[in-house]
């Protein structure tokens, strides 16, 4: 292969990986999927998201609401009142999927929606490493590169017995913390 033919290819495979969408996100799909996995019975979810994501992210969110037959309730989001509004509106025992936002990694609302959703005995799916390690049920996340699950019992007691090591073997979970 010549040096120019070499230069070309380099160049196209960065381009493509700068690409929106091509680097090793964690898509509504997987979020959806994971959510079928542990909840096979789950007819429907709710949804956090970011206003300025929702345009981005509504296509995959649709295509995963059909994909896994998931009646879904978006929740967009701006700011703390809109979250305790959006929040205020999941039902108990609801799933909440919450998507990479920068106001939902504010702490005050991180903790908001994580206290919340203990008192509501919402599990909430992320692809937040954060959002794991403050409390959140499930996390499908990127580590370095590579996806992994991740299973926080420590504010989900009531959902211990279902996580038995057979379980988390087939559903792929990768890390427990209890």
């Amino acid at each position: 292969m010549s040096r120019n033919l070499i230069t070309v290819f380099l160049i196209l495979v960065l381009l493509t990986l700068s690409l929106p969408g091509t680097t090793a996100e964690v898509s509504a799909l997987q979020l959806f999927y994971l959510v079928k996995q542990v909840f096979p019975a789950a007819e429907e979810v709710s949804v956090l998201i970011g206003k300025k994501d929702l345009d981005g992210a509504l296509n995959g969110i649709n295509r995963a609401s059909a994909q896994f037959q998931l009646k879904v309730t978006v929740h967009d989001v701006s700011n703390a009142f809109d979250i305790g509004k959006a929040i205020k509106d999941i039902p108990d025992n609801a799933i909440l999927v919450v998507f990479d936002s920068p106001v939902f990694e504010e702490s005050k609302n991180k903790l908001y929606i994580l206290s919340k959703s203990k008192d509501k005995q919402i599990s909430i799916v992320t692809s937040s490493r954060s959002y794991i390690d403050s409390g959140a049920l499930l996390g499908y996340i990127n580590d370095g590169g590579e996806k992994k699950i991740i299973l926080n019992l420590k504010h989900s007691e009531h959902l211990r017995s279902q996580f038995t090591d057979e379980f988390i073997q087939k559903v792929g979970i990768a890390e427990v913390i209890s």
